[in-house]
C-alpha cells in the first residue's frame, strides 16, 4: 500500500503492517514520505514520491526483499464490551498481533498472570482484585513487543455507589430530572429539553428558545408542566413523548414569578408564586395573590379563592389528594399574623383553621412522604414529620438531628420501604459525615449501609428514584468527578433500593434461548459476542441466528425507500417474532456521533411466515435535504 505514510507490506493479511526495505534507494526509508503511487514490473517498484517539496520516480528492486514480517501489536487490549465492569460480571480481554510463532503472556499491574496465554483474557466473574492496568507480551520469531495499557475497573454494587457501567453523555447544568414511564430520563437545563435511554444515550431533544425553566412537575398522566423564569412569567404543559407543546393545554402567563405546581387529582394544577393576576386564552384574573388553581386545560377556575392571600407562596404541597398546603416567606394572611409560613386550605381555596402549625421553616422543604404524612423542616432546620392537621411525629428524628447546611437540601424524594433520599449541599447529619446525598430510614435516622461521598467542586441539585433500583443525579458543579466518573454536572446513577439492572443476570427470555447454545466461558452476556463476528449476543437472539456460528443469521442493511417521490435512507433487517425482553431503539443523525436527532419511522413491518418478521425502518428527513445521515439500531434488556 502506498500515502501518506510511505510504503509499506503486509505479510499477515493486513494485521500488521511492515515499512518496505529501500533497497539502496537515496533515502533510508520510505516511513514518514507521501507517496503516490506504485506498479509493478517484473521485479521492479515503480513509485512516485514527494521528498522536501521535490517529487521523484523511484524503481525498487524487490526480488532481494525480505518481506518477512516483524512482531507487532495491530490493535490493543479491549475490554468488551466495556472496561468498567461491576462485581460478579464477566469480560474479556483481547489483542490482535502479526507475526510468526506468536506466543502471549498477559499481564495485570506488570505482574504475570497464570495461564493466562492467549490472544484473549476471560474473566466469568469479576471482583476486585481484578480491576487494573492489564497489558500483553507478544513474542514471534523477530522479537517481543508490550502493548499499551487497558485499564479495567471492577466497582461495587453497594447502595450509594456509583454505577461505573452507566455511561452519561453529559446534558449541562440541569437542575430538574424526571423519570418517564419506559423509564427513560428527562433532564431540564435552561432552555433545553433532553431525553435519555435507561442506559445514559441521548435519544431525543428540543430547545424552547427564548424560555428559561426554573422549576417543573411530573403530573399522574406523565405530563410535564414547566415554569419559564425568563421574560414574561409563563408555565407550559409538554408532551415527553416528543417533547413538545401539548395542544391540550393553554399556557399560562403571570404577572410576576411563578414558583411551584402541584396536581389536585381530577381538578387540575395548583400555581403558587409571587404573582397576583395570570392572563391565559387572552383573558386576565385578577386579585389572586400568590396561588391559583387552573384546569387541566390550563383555564383558571375562578371557583377556588384564597381571599386575601400573602402575595407570595414559595411552594404548595397536595397530600391525599384533598389537603392542600402553601408555604412561603410571609407573616400574615387574611390579616391573621400568627402564622410561621404555612397553611392548610380547603378545596374550595378558603383558610382551614383546624391545622396547627407546629412551626416550620418559611420557605425551605415540604414533601408528601405517603398519604397522612408530611416532612418538612422546623425553623432551626430539623427534618421533622406531621400529620394534616400538624400534629408533630415525635417518634421520627427523636434526636433532633439536623443537617450542618439545613438550608441547602435540594431535593428529596421516597423510595423503596418508605425510606427517604435527601440531596443537596450539606456535608453532615447529626454529626456523621455525609457527602451531599444520604438515606434515611423511615424513623429519619441515617442509613449507615448506604454509600455517600461528596462529590468534586459541589452538591447534588436534581435527584430522581427510580424503582429499578437506582438514583439519578445531578451536580451543581461540572468541575472534578463523582466516585470516578467525569461527567460534568451529569446525570450520574447511583444504586439505590432494590435489587433492579444487573446486567449480570440476563432477562427471562433471553436466559432461556441461551441454554441451546454451548457458549464459550465467560461470553455468555447479551453484550458478549461469543462467536467474534462482530454482533453481539442479545442482537443475535433479536435477530434468531446462532450465537456460536458466525456465518449463520442476517445482519441489518442499509436502503434507500421512496415516499411521495421522495427518497429516505433507511435500514432493514429481518427478527424474530418470539423475542421477549428486549428494546429497540432506533437514531438517526446527521453526525456520526450522533449528537442531533432527525428522528424516524417505522416504515414497514412484514409477516414473513417462518416465526420472523422484516422490519424497514426509515429517516424522517429525505436525502435531498440531509445528503449525510446516519442510522444505527441498540438493543437493550432490562
Amino acid at each position: 500500500v502506498y500515502g501518506r505514510y510511505g510504503l509499506k507490506f503486509s505479510a499477515t493479511d493486513g494485521t500488521t503492517w511492515d515499512n518496505l526495505p529501500t533497497n539502496g534507494l537515496p533515502i533510508d526509508s520510505f516511513s514518514g514520505i507521501n507517496t503516490f503511487g506504485v506498479i509493478r514490473q517484473g521485479n521492479y517498484l515503480f513509485t512516485y514520491y514527494n521528498l522536501t517539496g521535490t517529487n521523484y520516480l523511484a524503481r525498487c528492486d524487490i526480488s532481494g526483499f525480505d518481506f518477512t514480517p516483524s512482531t507487532q501489536i495491530a490493535i490493543p487490549p479491549t475490554a468488551l464490551p466495556s472496561t468498567n465492569r461491576l462485581v460478579g460480571q464477566p469480560f474479556t480481554l483481547n489483542v490482535l498481533a502479526g507475526g510468526t510463532n506468536l506466543t502471549y503472556q498477559w499481564r495485570l499491574n506488570g505482574t504475570n498472570l497464570s495461564g493466562a496465554t492467549g490472544a484473549t483474557y476471560n474473566v466469568a466473574a469479576a471482583t476486585t482484585n481484578d480491576g487494573g492496568a492489564y497489558t500483553v507480551v507478544v513474542t514471534g520469531d523477530h522479537g517481543s513487543v508490550t502493548s499499551t495499557v487497558c485499564t479495567v475497573r471492577v466497582g461495587l454494587r453497594d447502595d450509594g455507589r456509583a454505577d461505573i457501567t452507566y455511561v452519561s453523555p453529559g446534558t449541562g447544568s440541569g437542575s430538574q430530572l424526571y423519570l418517564l414511564p419506559d423509564d427513560s430520563i428527562l433532564t431540564v437545563n435552561g432552555a433545553n429539553l433532553i431525553k435519555l435511554n435507561p442506559d445514559g444515550a441521548r435519544i431525543q431533544t428540543n430547545t424552547f428558545a427564548g424560555s428559561t425553566f426554573s422549576t417543573g412537575f411530573l403530573d399522574s398522566s406523565n405530563r410535564l408542566l414547566l415554569v419559564n423564569s425568563s421574560g414574561a412569567y409563563r408555565l407550559r404543559r409538554i408532551n415527553v413523548t416528543n417533547l413538545l407543546d401539548d395542544p391540550g393545554f393553554t399556557k399560562l402567563t403571570a404577572n410576576l414569578a411563578i414558583n411551584a405546581v402541584a396536581e389536585v387529582p381530577g381538578r387540575g394544577y395548583l400555581v403558587a408564586g409571587g404573582f397576583s393576576s395570570v392572563t391565559n386564552a387572552g383573558v386576565s384574573t385578577n386579585a389572586l395573590r400568590g396561588m391559583c388553581l387552573i384546569g387541566y386545560d390550563g383555564l383558571v377556575n375562578t371557583n377556588f379563592n384564597i381571599g386575601d392571600g400573602p402575595g407570595a407562596v414559595a411552594r404548595v404541597v397536595v397530600d391525599s389528594g384533598t389537603n392542600i398546603f402553601a408555604l412561603g416567606n410571609w407573616t400574615f394572611w387574611n390579616a391573621d399574623y400568627e402564622l410561621s409560613g404555612c397553611v392548610k386550605l380547603k378545596s374550595d381555596g378558603s383558610r382551614d383553621f383546624t391545622f396547627t402549625n407546629p412551626g416550620m421553616s418559611s420557605s425551605r422543604l415540604m414533601v408528601s412522604l405517603a398519604p397522612g404524612r408530611l416532612l418538612t423542616e422546623d425553623p432551626n432546620g430539623r427534618l421533622i414529620v406531621m400529620d394534616p392537621n400538624g400534629v408533630r411525629d415525635n417518634s421520627f428524628n427523636a434526636a433532633n438531628r439536623a443537617f450542618n447546611f439545613a438550608s441547602a437540601i435540594a431535593t428529596v424524594v421516597v423510595g423503596e420501604s418508605n425510606k427517604i433520599y435527601v440531596a443537596g449541599n450539606f456535608s453532615s447529619y447529626g454529626g456523621t459525615n455525609a457527602g451531599r446525598y444520604l438515606r434515611l430510614l423511615p424513623d429519619g435516622s441515617m442509613d449507615a449501609s448506604f454509600y455517600t461521598e461528596a462529590p468534586a467542586g459541589g452538591g447534588i441539585a436534581a435527584m430522581v428514584y427510580d424503582p429499578r433500583g437506582y438514583l439519578h443525579l445531578m451536580r451543581n458543579n461540572s468541575s472534578g468527578a463523582f466516585q470516578g466518573q467525569s461527567f460534568g454536572f451529569g446525570p450520574y446513577r447511583v444504586f439505590a433500593g432494590v435489587a433492579g439492572d444487573d446486567t449480570s443476570t440476563p432477562p427471562a427470555g433471553f436466559d432461556a434461548w441461551t441454554q441451546q447454545f454451548t457458549f464459550p466461558p465467560g461470553l455468555s452476556h447479551p453484550q458478549d459476542d461469543a462467536d467474534g463476528d462482530g454482533v453481539a449476543n442479545v442482537f443475535e437472539y433479536y435477530f434468531g441466528s446462532n450465537p456460536t456460528n458466525a456465518a449463520s443469521g442476517s445482519k441489518p442493511a442499509g436502503l434507500a425507500v421512496n415516499v411521495g417521490g421522495l427518497d429516505y435512507p433507511a435500514l432493514r433487517f429481518i427478527r424474530s417474532q418470539t423475542v421477549t425482553g428486549v428494546t429497540l431503539l432506533p437514531q438517526v443523525s446527521s453526525t456520526v456521533n450522533f449528537t442531533d436527532d432527525l428522528g424516524y419511522t417505522i416504515d414497514s413491518v412484514v409477516d414473513l411466515g417462518n416465526g420472523t418478521e422484516q422490519v424497514t425502518i426509515r429517516s424522517n428527513v429525505g436525502m435531498a435535504v440531509r445528503t449525510a445521515q446516519f442510522l444505527r439500531i441498540q438493543l437493550s434488556v432490562p
